[in-house]
Parts: C-alpha cells; structure tokens; sequence
C-alpha cells in the first residue's frame, strides 16, 4: 500500500523528534533555530552562507510572491541534481505540475501560515524518471519585518528509495500522531 506523503510539523523549540532528523536538516534546523534570537523568525539578512558551508549544496531559498506563487531564488547543486534541471530563478509552477506542485505549494503554505518549521518527507520521481528517490526537506520560514513570512529556507535531501519507504513513511506517521510534544 502506497502512502500519500504526510508532512510532519514539529514545535518551535527543541524537542525530540529534532533527533528523527536527518543530520543535515537537523544542522539547519540549529542554525535556524541560533539566528532566531527570541524572535519566531529570522531575517533573510541574519543568515550567513560562509556559517555553513557543508549544508549550501543542500540548500533551497525561496521567495513568497505577493501573486501567492513561489520563486526558487537560489537552489542547491545537490537538489538541482536529483531534480535534474536548473531550478535557480524559476517559479514553483514552472517546474513542478499536478499532484506533486499541490504538495509542494501547500508545504509552502503551512509554513507560511503556521511561522514555524516543517519536516516532510515523500517519494520523488528522480531526475532519470527511473529510479525513485525519498526526499526528505525541513522548510524554515523567514521575514524582513518580523511578523509577515516573506522567504523560507530549506534543506533537502535525497536517497534512493526501496520498498520499504512505504512502512517507514507509515511509521514516521504514526509516530508523529502519538508523540505528545
């Protein structure tokens, strides 16, 4: 049985399913989490590229459009290569359509709207359109003014998928629904 993907949102402070996290994710996660301050968000501005040189190619950066639309200012080479097209510029409905362009606009939406991280996970077709991949991203928002969400900051990783991603998917689920955090 196949699982629709089901995102996973976790609290704004520490908690333990930060630990369920990839290393990466969880190393932005941190960074994020520094920059922020005592605010709910950091600035575009506060985050600094030469802090974490390890995470650029894994990093997406992503402009909120005032049309309600998503423009990939700046896309890590590692996604840009499991997408397997040059994303840096472009819109999210440029790219992406159908099922999998919902799923992604509406993962922008809930961190847009709940200002605070979102871990995700999901199958992905891959580049070669052979080979699946299970993704795995956690999507951090940002703001200028301190209150409006105006870019997020993401990290994604991939991994060739197998059969059992579907039970794995199930169980991070199930996890979720029960963690009392």
């Amino acid at each position: 049985m196949r699982l629709p993907p089901q995102p996973e949102t976790f609290a704004q402070s520490g908690d333990q399913r930060d630990a369920r996290l990839n290393a990466l994710l969880g190393e932005l996660l941190f960074y994020w989490r520094g920059k922020c301050q005592g605010r709910t968000m950091p600035a575009r501005a506060d985050l600094d590229p030469t802090e974490i040189p390890r995470l650029l190619p894994y990093l997406l950066l992503t402009d909120v459009l005032a049309d309600g639309g998503f423009r990939y200012r700046l896309v890590g080479t590692e996604v840009e290569r499991s997408f397997g097209a040059r994303m840096t510029g472009k819109r999210t409905d440029e790219l992406l359509f159908g099922d999998y362009l919902a799923y992604i606009d509406a993962l922008y939406r809930r961190v847009i709207d709940g200002r605070q991280p979102l871990f995700a996970g999901s199958r992905y077709g891959g580049a070669d359109g052979q080979s699946p991949l299970f993704t795995e991203r956690v999507m951090l928002p940002l703001s200028s003014d301190g209150e409006t969400v105006d870019m997020v900051v993401s990290a994604q990783v991939f991994r060739r998928a197998d059969p059992l991603d579907d039970r794995t998917a199930y169980s991070l689920q199930h996890l979720a629904d029960h963690d009392e955090t």
